[in-house]
């Protein structure tokens, strides 16, 4: 024999589904919310992103920029080296060359001219 579905329990079953149709369509619409909120985000992130990677790429091309400079002051601070280093031989040479003048060894005689020149006297 075949049971027989009584009147209430349709309705029961009915109720049922209603709510659980109620909670899905409760559920779907706040996962469709968060589905935006999530696409919102990505695109935010995303534009951070590309904020950030045109902001490495500043500092790179600052960086190499700073690099070059570095390199140009080394040059820079080898040639004023090297051009002290010639100034202080020059004037040590200038030094050198005044002491020659003031103790002028030309003026001086050697004993033996000495000893001539007293002997002609």
């Amino acid at each position: 024999m075949a049971m027989m579905i009584s009147e209430d329990d349709v309705l029961e079953i009915s109720g049922y589904l209603g709510t659980m149709n109620s909670r899905l369509m409760s559920l779907h619409k706040v996962s469709e919310e968060i589905a935006a909120d999530i696409d919102v985000a990505s695109d935010k992130v995303l534009i951070k992103r590309n904020e950030y990677s045109r902001m490495i790429d500043d500092i790179k091309k600052d960086i190499s920029e700073i690099e070059n400079e570095v390199r140009n002051l080394q040059k820079a601070i080898v040639q004023v080296i090297t051009a002290l280093k010639a100034s202080v031989k020059a004037d040590e040479f200038e030094r050198f060359k005044k002491r020659i003048d003031l103790w002028a060894p030309e003026s001086f005689v050697t004993r033996k001219e000495a000893y001539k020149e007293l002997e002609k006297l």
